[in-house]
């Protein structure tokens, strides 16, 4: 079975490994997917944006590296639980 975006974006939650190496990558979102396929994951940039709406965020087309961090689970955990702003949350 091919893990998900959705997958994908859990497990950074849950690894500060993968998160590590999510900031590494910057806003490049062909190496991220890269770095993602390098981990058993398989999705196209359509598929990553459509899960980042999926999980009730919403996108801002100029993300900053802490940005990108902040939806692989290395933002502030003091954000408001009613953020939907991704990846600001």
């Amino acid at each position: 079975m091919t893990k998900s975006a959705k997958d994908f974006i859990q497990a950074a939650h849950d690894n500060e490994d993968l998160r590590i190496e999510i900031e590494n990558v910057g806003q490049d979102v062909s190496a991220l997917i890269t770095l993602a396929k390098s981990k058993g994951y398989e999705f196209d940039a359509d598929d990553l944006n459509a899960t980042i709406r999926e999980l009730g965020y919403s996108l801002d087309e100029s993300l900053s590296d802490e940005d990108l961090a902040q939806v692989a689970g290395g933002g502030n955990s003091t954000q408001s639980e009613a953020c939907t702003s991704w990846p600001q949350c």
